[in-house]
C-alpha cells in the first residue's frame, strides 16, 4: 500500500536502533524526551567520569572541517536557536565544553582540508588544532609526517565515545593517524547494507526479505534469487524507464561485489600480531572465485541489473534529474521512484530516500554465504570523513586531548541520541525489523585497512576478475606490486 508517511518508517528505525549506541539516555540528558533542546548535556551526576579540570584562557580551539563536498562532517559547529534542532544542540554542547575549559571554538572549512596540510605547516599557517576529511583523503598523510599519532595522547580509547573499532582497524606498528569519536556523527553515516522496496516484493509475489532475515535464511542465493526475480518489460524502444531487480554500483572501492565478498565472511586485508598490514587474497582465490561467479551469473542478466551509469543512460526523459546532477544521485532518485527493488547504500543515504518515496521500504544486511555463517559482515565506507591531528608545534596535544575526549563524551549524550530522536518525533513510526537490522549492521561493520591506506589493488584485481570472470589471472598480475606496496606502507608507518 503507498503511502508517503510509510516511506519515513525505515528511516526511522535506523535512527530508533542507532540511538542504542549511546548508554545515557534522553531523559538523562534533558528530562522526557521531545524536540526540545537538552539542557543538561552532561546525564547524571552519579555517571558522569572524571575529567582534568583545566583553564585555558579563553584560547582558540580550531578545528578544520570537510563542508561542500559529497562526503561532509555533520554537527560538529552549531548554530545558537537553529531550526535545526540537533545543530542547536550541536551548539548547546560546544558552549558546554567552552565553559568548562574557558576556551573558544573556531571553525574553517573546506571541501578537503587535507589536501592543503603540507603547505600549511611547511609555511607556519597551520592555525588548526584537528582536522576532519574523507578518510581516503588523509590518509594520504599519515606517513609524510604530518600528521600525530593519536595513541600519543593520554586518552582511554576503550570508552564507547570513541569508535573502537577504528582503532582496532586502522592502527599500524602501535601508531594511529585517524580517529572517529562521537564529535561528528559521520562515526554512523558511512554503514553501507540493502534498501529495498517493499511494493515491489507485494507486486512481484516475493518472499519478503525480511521474512528470509527472520529465518536465518537471508543468504547469496536467496537474495540473488530475489534479484533475478524481478525483470524488467521494457522492450528496448519504449521511453518508459523499466523494473529492475538491482542497482549495480561496480568498479569503486564500494562496489557491491566488494561489499558482497564482505558480507559472506570472506576478508583479504588485516593487521598481525606484529603491527604489520597484510593481504591474504591470494590464498583464498577459490572461494572468492565461487562468490564472483554466482554474482556474474545474476548481475550479468541486463533485465534484472543496471549500474548507475546504464540506468542514467536509460532515463531518458530525466525523470531522476537532468545531467548536471551526479550520477549517483539519480540512480537512488530512480530507487526512490520504485523502479529497483534493491539499492546499496548508507545509512547517510536514508534522508535523501525517504524524502518524496511513496513506496513503504525496509532495510536488511548484506546476505550471508549461507545460514551456517554466524554472523553478517559489512564495510564502512572508505570516503567517509575521520579526524586527525596536524603534526605542527602550535598543536598542544595535552590540551587537545582533554578536550577531545570531554568533548566527544558531551555529545555521545547529546548530539548523538538527538540526532536520532529528532528523527523519530518526524516520523512518527517504528519499524521492528529495520531496528534489528541497523543493530546487526552497526555490530558487525569494519574498516578495511588496505583501502583506507591507498593500496586499492585487492579491490581493483576483485572488480577487474568480477568483469573478466579470471580471478587468477588478474591477481597474478598485480601480486608482486601490491605485496611490494604493503612492504614498503608498513616500512614508513615502523620508521614514522
Amino acid at each position: 500500500m503507498k503511502k508517503a508517511w510509510q516511506a519515513g518508517a525505515f528511516l526511522l528505525a535506523c535512527v530508533l536502533a542507532l540511538s542504542s549506541l549511546t548508554l545515557i539516555s534522553c531523559s538523562d540528558v534533558g528530562g522526557e524526551t521531545s524536540t526540545a533542546v537538552s539542557t543538561d548535556p552532561e546525564g547524571p551526576e552519579d555517571t558522569t567520569p572524571a575529567f582534568p579540570e583545566a583553564d585555558y584562557n579563553g584560547d582558540g580551539f580550531t578545528v578544520y572541517i570537510a563542508k561542500g563536498g559529497n562526503y561532509v562532517a555533520n554537527y560538529i559547529d552549531g548554530e545558537e536557536n537553529d531550526a535545526d534542532v540537533v545543530s542547536a544542540e550541536a551548539w548547546i554542547r560546544n558552549s558546554r565544553v567552552e565553559d568548562k575549559y574557558n576556551l573558544v571554538f573556531n571553525w574553517r572549512y573546506a571541501v578537503n582540508p587535507s589536501l592543503t596540510l603540507k603547505t600549511d605547516i611547511s609555511t607556519g599557517s597551520c592555525g588548526y588544532d584537528m582536522l576532519i576529511d574523507s578518510r581516503k583523503t588523509l590518509a594520504t598523510n599519515c606517513t609524510a609526517g604530518l600528521l600525530m599519532d593519536w595513541n600519543s595522547l593520554d586518552v582511554d580509547f576503550s570508552n564507547k565515545w570513541w569508535d573502537e573499532r577504528c582503532i582496532e582497524d586502522l592502527t599500524i606498528h602501535g601508531k594511529a593517524y585517524m580517529m572517529m569519536n562521537d564529535i561528528c556523527t559521520a562515526r554512523f553515516e558511512g554503514i553501507r547494507f540493502y534498501y529495498f522496496n517493499k511494493q515491489i516484493v507485494e507486486d512481484y509475489h516475493l518472499t519478503s526479505p525480511y521474512d528470509y532475515l527472520e529465518r536465518n535464511e537471508w543468504t547469496l542465493d536467496n537474495f540473488l534469487s530475489s534479484v533475478r526475480s524481478v525483470r524488467t518489460s521494457q522492450d528496448g524502444e519504449s521511453t518508459e524507464f523499466g523494473v529492475y531487480g538491482l542497482l549495480l554500483e561496480v568498479d569503486t572501492n564500494n562496489s557491491i561485489p566488494i561489499h558482497m565478498l564482505t558480507g559472506c565472511g570472506i576478508t583479504y586485508s588485516g593487521v598481525d600480531s606484529d603491527g604489520n598490514m597484510y593481504c591474504n587474497l591470494g590464498e583464498k582465490l577459490d572461494s572468492i572465485d565461487l562468490i564472483l561467479t554466482k554474482l556474474r551469473t545474476t548481475f550479468d542478466d541486463k533485465a534484472s541489473v543496471i549500474t548507475y551509469a546504464q540506468a542514467v543512460a536509460q532515463d531518458t526523459r530525466q525523470i531522476s534529474g537532468d545531467s548536471s546532477v551526479g550520477m549517483y544521485p539519480r540512480g537512488r532518485t530512480l530507487f526512490k521512484l520504485g523502479k529497483f527493488l534493491f539499492a546499496h547504500c548508507s545509512v547517510a543515504a536514508a534522508s535523501f530516500i525517504a524524502d518524496g518515496m511513496e513506496d513503504d521500504f525496509g532495510c536488511v544486511p548484506n546476505p550471508k554465504v549461507d545460514s551456517s555463517q554466524k554472523e553478517y559482515k559489512h564495510l564502512c565506507d572508505p570516503l567517509t570523513v575521520i579526524f586527525g591531528i596536524p603534526n605542527d608545534t602550535t598543536v598542544d596535544t595535552d590540551r587537545l586531548a582533554v578536550i577531545t575526549d570531554y568533548w566527544s563524551y558531551v555529545s555521545n549524550g547529546t548530539v548523538v541520541p538527538r540526532y536520532y530522536d529528532i528523527t523519530i518525533k518526524s516520523k512518527k513510526v517504528s519499524e521492528e525489523t529495520a531496528a534489528r537490522t541497523i543493530d546487526i549492521v552497526r555490530d558487525t561493520v569494519k574498516y578495511e585497512v588496505l583501502g583506507s591506506f591507498g593500496i586499492t589493488f585487492p579491490a581493483n584485481i576483485i572488480n577487474a576478475a568480477f568483469t573478466s570472470g579470471t580471478l587468477s589471472s588478474e591477481y597474478n598480475k598485480y601480486a608482486v606490486v601490491l605485496t611490494n606496496n604493503i612492504n614498503k606502507l608498513n616500512s614508513q608507518f615502523e620508521k614514522n
